[in-house]
């Protein structure tokens, strides 16, 4: 199917809603009910749009596990818990050098998920940092590359799992082998 100029309309809309409503599902979402609006698909486009887009099971747990976390986070900075603990931490009065180690600790230690880490430094932290003119960027710096070496060393992460599960389904993977030109079996578990 070719739309011509069309197809671009629901880009251009997905461009002018972020800028105008500053909320980015939100511009996405109507961008891709537009789309298949003008593709013809009719009202019911849209879920069948998801329905394909999340096809797989192993993906549907890992958009919830994101969902859980994303509640999770939003749960923290509703209870006050987040500004609570900032507050106890202003009081220790730390220099611009041990928040950022702060913030590396968080990091390292806070461990619930490869993407709850970041998440959750970034939101406890940012008024700490931003108390200690540390830039948003380096803030962000820190708490992802925290919760990386993290996410290597605990296989039970999200994205370990999904991995592994690819890794299963495919088998046996063959490479070939120098000596003779015969291929070996490789198993990845």
């Amino acid at each position: 199917m070719d739309l011509g100029i069309l197809s671009l309309i629901p880009a251009a809309v997905a461009i002018i809603l972020a800028f105008v409503t500053r909320n980015t599902v939100f511009s996405l979402a109507v961008a891709c009910f537009i789309g298949v609006l003008i593709a013809g698909q009719g009202l019911l486009g849209f879920p069948n749009l998801m329905k394909e887009a999340l096809g797989t099971t192993s993906f549907s747990w890992i958009l919830l596990l994101e969902l859980f976390i994303g509640v999770l986070i939003a749960f923290f900075q509703r209870t006050g818990a987040i500004q609570q603990f900032t507050l106890v931490m202003e009081r220790k009065k730390l220099s611009r050098v041990k928040t950022q180690l702060f913030a590396w600790f968080l990091g390292m230690f806070v461990f619930f998920s490869d993407y709850f880490s970041p998440l959750f430094v970034g939101s406890t932290m940012r008024n700490l940092s931003d108390k200690a003119k540390i830039s948003r960027e380096k803030l962000s710096y820190i708490a992802d590359s925290t919760s990386a070496p993290v996410s290597v060393m605990v296989p039970i992460t999200g994205w370990a799992v999904f991995i592994s599960g690819l890794l299963v389904g495919m088998g046996t993977i063959k490479s070939p082998d120098k000596s003779d030109g015969s291929f070996c079996s490789i198993h990845p578990f």
